[in-house]
C-alpha cells in the first residue's frame, strides 16, 4: 500500500483556481469531489509508473478514474 500526501498539489493546482473563477455546480454547489479526482488520478499513474506497473495495469487506472470499470 502507497500512501501519498497530495494536499498540497490538490490547493495549489486546483482549489486556489477553482476559488478564483468561484467554480460551483448549479450556482450553490461546490466542486471538491469532481476537483480532487484529477488529482488522485494524476497520484495513481506517479505510483504505478514508479512500481513498474505494465500497460494493463495503466490501463486499468485510467479506465477506474473514467468511471469505466
Amino acid at each position: 500500500m502507497v500512501i501519498k500526501d497530495i494536499r498540497r498539489t490538490f490547493i495549489e493546482d486546483f482549489c486556489v483556481r477553482a476559488i478564483q473563477c468561484n467554480a460551483q455546480y448549479e450556482g450553490r454547489y461546490l466542486l471538491g469531489t469532481s476537483l480532487a479526482r484529477p488529482v488522485i488520478a494524476r497520484a495513481q499513474m506517479q505510483v504505478a509508473l514508479e512500481e513498474g506497473c505494465k500497460y494493463s495495469c495503466i490501463e486499468f487506472i485510467k479506465a477506474s478514474a473514467k468511471g469505466d470499470s
